[in-house]
């Protein structure tokens, strides 16, 4: 039987993390809409986010199941990677002319 050693690891407390909870997957966004945390943490399990929430709330489960603290001083921000992931045509042709035309 192959027994897998999990790790937990504990980031925080971080000033605020930003979460994507509850947004819809296109579109523009409000201010209003994003999930603000304050006083955040951040519980990796196996190297994945496991859990985000309120650092002070997470403390006790994570040392209560052995994890890495991580203690962050000073002032930081936690927010997602936001990626525009689109692509574009290859073009072979030549651009000499539109960079003549935007020296005029």
């Amino acid at each position: 039987m192959n027994m897998q050693t999990i790790k937990h690891t504990l980031i925080g407390p971080i000033r605020q993390a930003v979460t994507m909870t509850g947004l819809p997957l296109k579109g523009a966004l409000k201010d209003e809409q994003l999930e603000v945390i304050s006083e955040a943490g951040i519980l990796i399990k196996n190297d994945r986010i496991h859990q985000v929430g309120n650092y002070w709330e997470l403390y006790p489960e994570a040392q209560s199941i052995g994890a890495e603290m991580v203690s962050l001083k000073g002032d930081f921000v936690a927010l997602p990677g936001l990626i525009d992931c689109h692509t574009h045509i290859c073009f072979g042709g030549s651009r000499a002319q539109d960079y003549a035309i935007n020296l005029n």
